[in-house]
């Protein structure tokens, strides 16, 4: 394939691959909330740059400061736009993609293995779907790609320390994104200095070649000379405002803690270090200490819980549902059928993986890109074991997958001609595949799936309640029973049915939703405050459940509405209710488009105030603008005429940060009555 070719194709590669990351976006990108937990603290370090030139140092840890970099780039060519700052970021994972089709065009020297390798990664649904998260899956993948393609392009220039400084530079780039990069390094170095010829007899690959050793050794320390460069100045700066040698973050000591517990009580003590121990390093060394002392009191429990981590990394998504922990409402935490779509892509592109590992000639295998994943397993099993913390771990998997993919005839011919052992190798590596993917928890969902889906096509509620009787302690029957028994009109009856799938998960948001909906329309205002406080509790009463409720939740269903009532279904592009400590009164922050429907026709008395003085705000009814006024930091009380129920009155303004201690973009606060 010659050059030019390979480069158009590649580039509509990448225009197909950003379709999945768009659709993604518009599903859960643009609604402006910031997660708690990591996206906040990572949030947070970008907005204290942004604001201070300083980082964020008084969470409950502290992180690795690339990924607040990034945002605070972002932030300060854009201005605070959080789903401008996703989009952005869904367009640099394409980057991504180049370099695994480089990697893959690197081990196979074919421009097609490369070319499918970019398109696998391109559709491949986790990878779309975390471009458009404030996590740091997205850049740590890329950085520890372009790492990998470094280590790969010099191990096969005989370790050129030029190639390997590039790559130290990059690995430390990636390091300063997440802690995980930083471990490696020593027993890579090691390994290039003292463990070539121990893995050439083992594996009987020439993986590093028989070079001198002044050459192994200058290959490691420029490894190592292009890592501590870039990290040197994040580890000074550390130290001078902890007085503690921090490498990269302080949140490793606490996970490997959390992964440790003796109690679930156990946890607590996290509240109560943050509470008590000012400095971070310290928090950290209390939950290293912590930790030891668990492994050392039970260390079967230990190996057992270490094997039970290192499956779970690899387990299937759908298991989620089957053990009722879905919370959110966006396709990647809330739907099923994408869910199935994701393992079903992810199942397929691990068991190609390992059809391509075990026919792989010696030049096309890195033994690097499968250390790597073998490396990202272990550290995840002995401290959290978070499904997601395999995406960057997985880098192996599209050019191996590529090469079966873009060479059927080729594999068949070496599987024809391989030897027992390897074919004996490959069975058992799909076996030990299909054995970690496999739960007996799967018998009962998918017996009771089945009915749900007879149910749902023929409308029939005796499939549905089969469904329920198949798995009686899962949620997802009694929200198809729900969801049944509303279209029949049955509303106390679907009211019923999704308290018990809260009974049963009640994390689930659009479970409480759908119970403040219909509890509403009921005139039950104890399940109303019931749910709406369950929402609150998982930090779900936010826009985008307002969003999602605003699209799938009938239209105008409430009689009356006030600032401090559930917004689900009325209101989007605003902040939930909160009481300003100068105001007695519940007030919500809009956005910088916020639209509410109004439940009747009449007047309609409307407070507002800024956070800056000179504000200037648009209000538009039905579509049309009524009127433009400038607001000061005092309240602003003003009646409008509404012609009709359900009309739709729309407020713009422009955003704006108030500080490092209210960091989120915001207009104007508003209150109706």
């Amino acid at each position: 394939m010659r050059q030019r070719t390979y480069t158009l194709l590649l580039a509509g590669v990448l225009l197909l691959a950003m379709l999945p990351r768009l659709w993604l976006w518009l599903d859960h990108g643009t609604s402006g909330v910031v997660y708690p937990a990591d996206e906040d603290e990572y949030y947070r370090g970008a907005i204290h740059i942004l604001l201070n030139q300083a980082y964020y140092d008084t969470g409950q840890w502290l992180r690795p400061p690339l990924t607040s970099i990034f945002l605070a780039g972002v932030f300060a060519v854009a201005g605070v736009n959080i789903p401008l700052a996703m989009l952005v970021q869904a367009i640099i994972s394409l980057l991504t993609l180049v370099l695994l089709a480089e990697l893959a065009h690197l081990m196979s020297g074919s421009r097609r293995v490369a070319l499918v390798a970019a398109l696998l990664a391109g559709l491949f649904l986790p990878y779309a779907s975390y471009a458009s998260q404030m996590l740091s899956e997205t850049l740590f993948t890329l950085l520890m790609a372009a790492t990998v393609l470094l280590f790969e392009a010099a191990r096969r220039r005989d370790l050129d320390p030029r190639w390997m400084l590039m790559c130290g530079l990059v690995w430390g780039l990636a390091t300063l994104t997440r802690p995980i990069a930083f471990y490696a390094l020593p027993l890579t170095v090691g390994l290039i200095w003292v463990g070539g010829a121990v893995v050439r007899r083992i594996l009987r690959q020439r993986w590093l070649p028989a070079l001198p050793v002044r050459r192994r050794v200058w290959a490691g320390a420029a490894l190592l000379a292009g890592f501590v460069l870039i990290n040197t100045p994040w580890v000074i700066r550390n130290y001078a405002v902890h007085g503690h040698l921090i490498l990269t973050d302080t949140s490793g000591g606490t996970s490997f803690w959390l992964g440790n517990l003796r109690t679930p009580e156990e946890r607590n003590l996290q509240f109560e270090w943050n509470a008590t121990v000012p400095n971070l390093a310290d928090r950290q060394r209390l939950a290293m200490t912590r930790a030891i002392a668990n492994i050392q009191a039970d260390p079967t429990l230990f190996i057992s819980r270490t094997r039970n981590k290192a499956i779970s990394l690899w387990q299937f998504d759908v298991r989620l549902f089957a053990a009722n922990a879905p919370i959110g409402v966006t396709l990647d935490q809330g739907s099923l059928p994408f869910a199935l779509a994701s393992d079903l892509q992810y199942a397929l592109l691990l068991l190609l993986a390992v059809v391509g590992i075990m026919l792989a000639h010696r030049h096309e295998q890195s033994l690097a890109v499968l250390l790597w994943a073998v490396y990202g397993t272990l550290l995840s099993a002995v401290s959290l074991g978070h499904p997601r913390l395999r995406l960057p771990l997985m880098l192996f998997v599209f050019g191996y997958a590529a090469l079966v993919l873009a060479q059927p005839r080729q594999m068949w011919t070496r599987w024809q001609a391989a030897q027992v052992w390897r074919r004996a190798a490959l069975g058992a590596g799909v076996v030990a595949l299909l054995l970690i993917w496999f739960a007996r928890i799967y018998i009962p969902f998918g017996h009771s799936q089945f009915w749900l889906l007879v149910g749902h096509r023929t409308r029939d509620m005796q499939a549905v309640e089969r469904g329920i009787a198949a798995m009686p302690e899962n949620y997802l029957p009694y929200v198809a029973q729900g969801d049944l028994l509303r279209e029949q009109g049955d509303l106390r009856g679907a009211l019923a049915a999704y308290t018990a799938a809260a009974e049963r998960n009640p994390q689930n948001s659009s479970v409480r939703a759908w119970q403040i909906e219909l509890a509403r329309q009921l005139d039950d205002p104890t399940t109303v405050q019931t749910a709406l406080a369950a929402l609150q509790q998982v930090s779900w009463d936010n826009n985008q459940l307002y969003q999602w409720a605003w699209a799938q939740l009938p239209a105008c269903s409430v009689a009356r509405f006030a600032s401090p009532d559930p917004a689900i279904g009325v209101l989007r592009g605003s902040y939930p209710a909160a009481r300003d400590p100068t105001d007695a009164e519940p007030l919500r922050w809009a956005m910088g488009r916020m639209q509410l429907r109004v439940p009747q026709a009449g007047p309609l008395v409307l407070e507002l105030r800024a956070q800056h003085a000179a504000t200037p705000v648009q209000l538009w009814l039905d579509g049309q603008p009524v009127q433009t006024l400038t607001l000061g930091t005092e309240w602003q009380v003003l009646e409008l005429a509404v012609p009709r129920a359900c009309a739709l009155l729309e407020l713009r303004a422009p955003t704006s940060v108030a500080s490092v201690d209210e960091p989120y973009p915001r207009s104007v606060a508003w209150r109706v009555r």
